[in-house]
């Protein structure tokens, strides 16, 4: 058991001694923090006022939609969403919101942001959603008053008394500490 014991120190202190191994555990929690928040801050940093044209034939659509604090809804002459459908570069728009048979086209000449068009999808799927229990025959002001929000608080109950506990940190405690585990296995095994 003794010669287990110094092949183990042996191991630990050649690994241990290597610069990359003293390297990696200092910077690699900051790696992975960075992997984690920079695509978050780059999603975030691209938000400013966009304005969303409509075609006047969608002009039903337009009433409905709400402008927030990015987006803003804009209507125009179906002429000049035609050619927009071509040509974007002097245009003052983002993105072209083009509706034609239940199909639902954005046109832009540049990559559409993901929040904005989540924004956009959710918005429609809501104006869908109302027309529809509306053509049902549902009162849409008792459906709201039927939906319930709750909190749920857990409490451990143990012989020391009880406490408080939440799923969600103790679910990021795990997630990051498997993390570190995933990185140390296959960093320095």
């Amino acid at each position: 058991m003794n010669k287990i014991l110094l092949i183990i120190k042996r191991e630990y202190l050649a690994k241990v001694r290597k610069k990359t191994f003293l390297l990696m555990t200092i910077l690699g929690p900051f790696l992975m923090t960075a992997l984690i928040v920079m695509p978050i801050y780059l999603a975030n940093k691209g938000q400013e006022k966009r304005i969303i044209a409509i075609a006047n034939k969608d002009i039903m659509l337009f009433d409905k939609l709400q402008d927030s604090e990015y987006i803003h809804f804009n209507v125009i002459p179906d002429i000049e969403s035609i050619s927009l459908k071509t040509e974007f570069d002097d245009s003052p728009y983002y993105a072209l919101l083009d509706i034609k048979d239940s199909i639902f086209t954005l046109y832009s000449n540049q990559q559409i942001n993901l929040n904005v068009s989540t924004e956009i999808k959710k918005q429609i799927e809501d104006i869908i959603k109302e027309k529809r229990l509306k053509k049902s025959g549902i009162d849409l002001a008792i459906l709201k008053k039927a939906n319930a929000s709750i909190d749920i608080s857990t409490i451990i109950v143990s012989k020391e008394g009880n406490k408080n506990s939440r799923a969600e940190v103790s679910m990021a405690i795990g997630f990051l500490s498997g993390i570190l585990i995933y990185m140390f296995i296959f960093m320095y095994g």
